[in-house]
């Protein structure tokens, strides 16, 4: 028999479809959005498994964008991120 998926804690307002290369598509909730280097992030759970995916949040009059996070500043962006859930 195959594994249940994963219920989901997040409303259906707090999810998100990420779309990779390719066709492949991931349901996440949002984690919440944080600041770091005086930019805005997001995280985001896969409702699939635990994995957790950081990206810069940018603000648009029509909505917002995700763009991937370079790699000079994604370890400064995932020590925040950190730091923030471990002092919940």
């Amino acid at each position: 028999m195959g594994k249940a998926p994963k219920k989901s804690k997040y409303p259906k307002d707090e999810i998100l479809v990420l779309e990779f290369d390719g066709e492949e598509k991931l349901e996440a909730g949002i984690m919440g959005a944080f600041e770091a280097n005086g930019s805005m992030y997001i995280a985001l759970e896969s409702l699939k498994n635990d994995d957790i995916y950081l990206y810069r949040y940018i603000e648009k009059e029509d909505g917002f964008e995700l763009e991937d996070i370079p790699d000079e500043d994604y370890d400064a962006v995932e020590q925040t991120f950190h730091a923030i859930i471990n002092a919940k």
